[in-house]
C-alpha cells in the first residue's frame, strides 16, 4: 500500500509557479513572451473580476522565467527547451513550459509573442481590451477568440505569423482592427469574421494555405483581391482583376481580403 501511495505521489505534476498581476489606475499590461518552445493559455480572470490577475506556469521538462514589472506594467516571459528533432505539437505540449494567464478583468492588453514552437496557443480575449497584437511562431496550433467587442480601435497592424500548423481566428471583427496580416505556411486556416463588421477592415493572407475556410456575415460588402480562382459559386462577380460580392447592405463597411499566396482548398460560408 505504501509503495502504491509513493508511486502515485511521483505521478502528480509539480505545482505551478505563480506570478501576480495588478492594474490599479493603469489598465494596460504589455505581455512580452519569448523563447524556443512553450504553450500559452490566455483569458480574463472572471473568478473575482477585480484589478488582479494571475499567471500560473508549469515548466515541465524545460526552463525559463515569468516576471511582472509593476512600474512599467510589463510581463516578461522567456522559455527554453533543449533542442530536439521532435517538434510535434503534442510533444511541445508535454515537455515545454505551459503558461496559463488569467489577465485582470477588463484590462487592456498589448500582446507580443515570439516562440519558435507553440505547442498550443489558446487566446480568449472576452472581457478584455486589446491595444496591439503580434504573434510569431514557426510551428503550432493556435486559436484566437474575440467574443466581446474591443473598446479600442486598433490602427496598428495586427500580425499573426505561423510557418506551419493550424490557425483558427473567431469573431475577428470584434477586435476592431483596421489592418490584419496573416503570413507563413499554415496547413489549415479557419477565419470567422463574426456577426458584424464594425469598420473598414483589410485582411492580407500572405501565405501558402492547404485549406482556407472563411465565414462572413450576410450583407457584408466584400472585395477579394489577388486570386484567379472562380468565386462565382460563392456569390461574387468579377470586376477587372478583383472579385466583388454581388449583393450587400449599403451601410456595410468594406471588408477587403487579399490572397497573396498559393491556396489549396477554399470554402466560403455566409452566416
Amino acid at each position: 500500500m505504501f509503495a502504491l501511495s509513493l508511486w502515485l505521489f511521483f505521478l502528480q505534476p509539480a505545482p505551478g509557479v505563480t506570478t501576480t498581476l495588478m492594474t490599479g489606475t493603469d489598465p494596460s499590461i504589455l505581455y512580452h513572451i519569448r523563447g524556443n518552445a512553450g504553450n500559452v493559455l490566455f483569458s480574463a480572470n472572471r473568478k473575482d473580476q477585480t484589478d488582479r490577475g494571475i499567471i500560473t506556469t508549469q515548466y515541465q521538462e524545460s526552463e525559463g522565467f515569468v516576471a511582472f514589472d509593476r512600474l512599467t506594467q510589463t510581463v516578461k516571459a522567456e522559455f527554453k527547451r533543449d533542442f530536439s528533432l521532435n517538434r510535434l505539437s503534442k510533444t511541445i505540449r508535454a515537455k515545454a513550459p505551459r503558461m496559463d494567464v488569467k489577465a485582470p478583468f477588463g484590462s487592456t492588453v498589448a500582446f507580443d509573442l515570439k516562440l519558435s514552437d507553440l505547442g498550443i496557443g489558446q487566446f480568449n480575449f472576452s472581457d478584455l481590451n486589446v491595444r496591439s497584437f503580434v504573434l510569431d511562431a514557426n510551428f503550432g496550433e493556435v486559436y484566437l477568440d474575440f467574443p466581446t467587442i474591443n473598446q479600442r480601435i486598433i490602427r496598428d497592424e495586427v500580425s499573426v505569423h505561423l510557418t506551419a500548423g493550424y490557425l483558427e481566428i473567431n469573431q475577428l471583427a470584434n477586435l476592431k482592427a483596421q489592418n490584419w496580416i496573416v503570413n507563413g505556411g499554415v496547413g489549415e486556416l479557419k477565419l470567422d469574421i463574426g456577426d458584424k463588421l464594425h469598420g473598414l477592415t483589410n485582411i492580407k493572407l500572405d501565405l501558402d494555405i492547404g485549406t482556407l475556410s472563411l465565414s462572413i456575415p450576410k450583407g457584408t460588402r466584400v472585395e477579394v483581391h489577388g486570386t484567379n480562382r472562380n468565386l462565382e459559386p460563392y456569390g461574387f462577380i468579377k470586376q477587372e482583376e478583383d472579385w466583388i460580392v454581388s449583393s450587400y447592405h449599403e451601410a456595410s463597411p468594406i471588408l477587403s481580403i487579399y490572397l497573396l499566396g498559393p491556396l489549396g482548398e477554399l470554402q466560403i460560408d455566409w452566416d
